[in-house]
């Protein structure tokens, strides 16, 4: 399968969410609908064969900034119709429902797999540093295999960004057709004029423990790199996470990842027999792609292409919304921003005036710009510190009309959506100086001593 080629990483990523939610992942793992814009992956496992609860371990850097948390798991039924299309696991003592991304599928008669996956990043299980999540209420009618956590995170600084594929992919080379192997999953890879490191991780479900396996590493064609009989009970029976980083030469636009239930007689398992194993997941994180564009949208833009950030359909940003109050989101009062607490992000983008109003503006710009994975300079989190330690004085903060000035270059870098959204931009609505909008003329008449001058004057 080949997930889409766009030119930047962003666009990328997003063009993976556009995929239509919950597309069957059986024998051919697939995108993922909703899945967040992240610049790296973590990803553990354990096996729960021979009992549940289990804890699965997984360590993220300690200045990990977590996005989206996402838990698998897979097991065999005796009959096709015991699972139905949703069900659900115990993680960290809550009840997480799962959607099943693939099967039900006979791996050797009578022995249906099915994968779930559940976001259980509301739950807050996962944070920076090492993590010990237990699971349990795993409930396959034959055989219990495994689970595994996947953790989306950001880094401050970053350039890289990560794609994943899921489903139910059955290998067993004693079936005939797509049943005997597993369908090769190709992400795309930003060009460069260097080699580059890439990492991969993946998901896998084992039946049996140092049973022959290949793992390869091509592009287009080319062989890359391969590992030999890795597809074991490594996070005990029967599951398998695999963390591989391989270089990629100058010019490579694409990875293809296969996994191959067959005897190379080369490795460990020779003569051990092939592996019987079910694929979940796929995950590839590639370098720099943030470094090629950069991207920013005036307060204008966000104030007109309101359904760019409304929550609803396919929204440009990812967390930040057009409803959301100016004061919650920068975690501000009314004496320090001049806003009342029912005035929106989205009505802040229409303020036409200077002063500390107008900084308010255009941070509210940039902080839907810092969630639209367009490459705007700035995170979410530096874009709130920044407006914060301004409007606190704090850490030798910039001035409210340096960091509007500062934002509004940034806002004014532009982005190329190549058909996407619409790039024009209404002016901003005038009267808002003057108590037309909620009040807003109050705010203004107790804040003139904040203000370089009066409003609208």
């Amino acid at each position: 399968m080949r997930l889409p080629t766009i030119g930047s990483q962003a666009a990328l990523i997003s063009a993976l969410v556009c995929v239509p939610a919950f597309a069957d992942g059986t024998e051919q793992l697939g995108p993922v609908a909703g899945l967040a814009k992240a610049h790296a992956v973590a990803a553990g496992g354990v096996g729960i064969a021979l009992g549940q609860p289990a804890s699965i371990q997984l360590e993220l850097p300690e200045d990990a900034i977590v996005r989206q948390v996402l838990l698998y798991w897979e097991g065999l039924d005796w009959q096709a119709t015991d699972h139905g299309p949703t069900s659900t696991a115990l993680v960290g003592g809550y009840s997480a429902l799962g959607n099943r991304i693939g099967g039900p599928t006979d791996l050797f008669g009578a022995t249906f797999s099915s994968t779930y996956r559940a976001d259980i990043t509301g739950l807050g299980l996962v944070g920076p540093g090492a993590n010990s999540v237990p699971v349990g209420g795993i409930d396959f009618t034959r055989f219990q295999q495994g689970a595994g956590l996947v953790a989306l995170y950001d880094l401050p600084g970053a350039t890289t960004a990560v794609q994943l594929a899921d489903g139910d992919d059955v290998a067993n080379h004693l079936l005939a057709g797509a049943l005997g192997t597993t369908a090769p999953v190709t992400f795309a890879v930003p060009a460069s004029d260097l080699p580059q490191e890439v990492e991969v991780n993946l998901f896998f479900a084992p039946f049996a423990n140092g049973q022959a396996s290949v793992l390869v590493f091509e592009s287009k064609g080319v062989q890359l790199d391969l590992l030999l009989d890795v597809i074991t009970h490594s996070d005990g029976p029967s599951w398998c996470t695999v963390r591989h980083s391989l270089t990629v030469p100058a010019g490579t636009t694409e990875l293809t990842v296969r996994a191959l239930p067959v005897d190379s007689l080369a490795g460990p398992a020779k003569w051990m027999g092939e592996a019987k194993f079910v694929w979940m997941m796929a995950a590839l994180t590639t370098p720099g792609a943030g470094e090629e564009e950069q991207g920013g949208l005036s307060a204008c833009w966000w104030a007109t292409n309101k359904k760019a950030w409304d929550g609803k359909g396919d929204d440009l940003t990812d967390d930040v919304r057009a409803g959301d109050s100016f004061n919650g989101s920068f975690g501000v009062s009314f004496w320090k921003s001049g806003l009342t607490s029912w005035v929106d992000l989205h009505e802040a983008t229409q303020i036409g005036v200077g002063g500390l109003l107008g900084l308010n503006r255009e941070a509210a710009a940039a902080l839907a710009n810092a969630d639209a994975g367009i490459g705007y300079p700035f995170s979410r989190e530096e874009v709130i510190e920044l407006y914060r330690d301004t409007v606190y004085c704090a850490n030798g903060a910039l001035g409210v009309t340096e960091l509007r000035k500062l934002f509004a270059e940034a806002n004014a870098i532009g982005y190329d959506f190549e058909g996407t959204w619409e790039n024009a931009c209404a002016k901003p609505k005038k009267g808002w100086c003057k108590g037309k909008k909620k009040g807003w003329g109050k705010g203004v008449k107790l804040l003139k001593k904040l203000l370089a001058k009066k409003c609208g004057k």
